[in-house]
């Protein structure tokens, strides 16, 4: 019943972003103009790493694993692992970083 609580804290979340919204006290224009500068501005450096760190993953897998002789193995094993673990935390990682560069840059003044 985990997935329970994780939905609940989730239309949680929506509903207070609604109030706060329709309540007034977000800038619309400054959200928006935050949310371009750290989704599609962070695009580029987020494939160039992504693709420099599966270059070297992919380097060092398949040499274990010719050195074992699973080398059948090696293209699912590196899909799988850059798929499920890789991608979505060193994105994550990629994003949170590139988003303050923006932000600091273009300070937007507090109500």
């Amino acid at each position: 019943m985990a997935w329970g609580k994780r939905l609940l804290a989730a239309v949680l979340l929506a509903g207070q972003v609604l109030v706060h919204i329709l309540a007034g006290k977000i800038n619309r224009r400054n959200t928006l103009e935050q949310m371009a500068l750290v989704g599609p501005a962070s695009l580029s450096i987020t494939l160039m790493t992504m693709g420099s760190v599966g270059m070297v993953f992919t380097i060092q897998v398949a040499r274990e694993f010719i050195n074992f002789g699973a080398t059948a193995a090696v293209g699912g094993v590196l899909a799988l692992a850059l798929a499920r673990e890789l991608a979505p935390v060193l994105t994550a990682v990629v994003l949170a970083v590139g988003s303050v560069r923006p932000l600091r840059r273009k300070s937007v003044p507090c109500r």
